[in-house]
């Protein structure tokens, strides 16, 4: 099972981190999205829990899990009637409409306008949209019968862990870039992205003392700021390198 939605943070290496996790364990996933990593995991006999503070993304999934057919007569009837100025006016405003079922195909929609996967922002095409969404949108009934989808109230994702009761769970975190975060205090983002920092980030882990598995981009700041931690490097394909020049992904773990 695939899902529709786009999701420029998309783990492409599920093999290099099954191969980390202990068998059939259960694991804990944050910054929830496309959820195709969950889908993945929970298809590998994990049982899976995932995080997010995002209340449209939460809401799309637990709309698309009840009654995916609602969701999909309602895109259709959008996608005839929107044009180009439309979309600009929704990519500011779509998470106003009233009726959540609105809400999620409009989630759907723009994301799959979007060049990036991005809802709230960005280049994008009415072109993008096609049935093979629709067919995905479909499977996706009763999704959460196979994910544990979890709303967190917190406005900051970290700061959730006091109150998870962590145990024998490993947290995934599909981090994607890294930055320095230096440019960005007070900068806007949407309604559906998450802002990372990344120093706090791995401060709350070692606070924790939990098991995690981080998923990176490569970049040299990751070398000097986890050197302590094991790594798996991966190519573009998602398969493990051992040369520095061939790798498109880091795996950071602690375990």
């Amino acid at each position: 099972m695939r899902s529709p939605i786009k999701d420029a943070n998309d783990i492409l290496c599920i093999d290099a981190i099954e191969s980390i996790l202990p068998k059939e364990c259960p694991v804990k996933t944050f910054l929830f999205f496309s959820g195709n990593l969950e889908l993945d995991l929970a298809s590998r006999d994990h049982q899976v829990t995932a995080y997010t503070n995002k209340y449209v993304i939460f809401e799309f999934w637990k709309c698309v899990s009840s009654n995916p057919h609602n969701i999909i007569q309602k895109a259709e009837w959008l996608h005839e009637k929107l044009n180009v100025d439309l979309v600009y006016t929704l990519q500011e405003n779509w998470p106003t409409h009233k009726d959540p079922y609105v809400r999620s195909a409009l989630f759907v929609l723009l994301n799959a306008y979007s060049n990036r996967g991005t809802i709230s922002s960005g280049h994008f095409s009415l072109d993008n949209y096609n049935p093979i969404i629709t067919n995905k949108l479909r499977n996706l009934y009763g999704v959460d019968k196979k994910i544990n989808i979890a709303f967190h109230y917190d406005e900051n994702y970290l700061d959730c862990f006091n109150k998870l009761g962590i145990s024998d769970e490993i947290l995934i975190f599909p981090v994607g870039k890294f930055s320095h975060n230096w440019l960005e205090h007070g900068k806007s983002i949407g309604f559906e992205e998450y802002s990372v920092n990344h120093k706090m980030l791995k401060q709350k882990l070692e606070e924790s003392e939990c098991k995690f598995i981080l998923w990176y981009k490569k970049h040299p700041a990751l070398f000097k700021m986890y050197h302590s931690y094991t790594m798996k490097l991966l190519n573009k394909y998602g398969s493990e390198t051992s040369k520095l020049e061939n790798c498109h992904d880091i795996l950071i773990y602690n375990f």
